[in-house]
């Protein structure tokens, strides 16, 4: 049976992201079979001083696809859960006072001011979206738009 909540929204990192994360790492080790993509000369193998280096890069960027992978935030009508790597915390959506952009995620801040950072919604603005993402969270979790109430308090 799923866990999954009635009425859940989830918030994954981007599609793209997803396929670059898991691509990279997967080109990187094809290349233990077929060194010579990397250097035409290596017709015999990679060069044991090289080998290190390379099995180092491959395994930092198949740790970064299993970041990007796990990350994700799921909103239901009571509850507010943030997997990052590093691991999960669940919050009550009514103690959730404000959502903002932070410098490596979406922040949850709550009403006892502890702050949660949600590496799976990034708040960067892209070229494509005409509005970042994190408004969208922030609006599903509070109920209202981040700039609708930032100008409201400017007033």
């Amino acid at each position: 049976m799923s866990k999954r909540r009635p009425h859940a929204q989830v918030w994954r990192t981007r599609l793209w992201v997803r396929i670059v994360a898991v691509g990279l790492p997967i080109a990187l080790a094809s290349t233990f079979l077929y060194p010579e993509l990397l250097n035409p000369g290596w017709t015999d193998g990679m060069p044991a001083d090289e080998l290190p280096w390379w099995i180092g890069l491959v395994g930092v960027t198949a740790v970064l696809a299993f970041c990007v992978l796990v990350s994700r935030v799921t909103v239901d009508d009571n509850a507010v859960r943030i997997v990052n790597p590093w691991g999960t915390h669940e919050m009550a959506r009514a103690s959730v006072v404000d959502v903002r952009p932070g410098p490596y995620g979406v922040e949850f801040i709550g009403a006892a001011g502890d702050r949660h950072v949600a590496l799976a919604v990034q708040c960067a603005g892209t070229i494509l979206a005409k509005r970042p993402r994190w408004l969208e969270l922030a609006q599903s979790v509070t109920g209202e738009t981040p700039d609708r109430r930032q100008t409201e308090q400017d007033d």
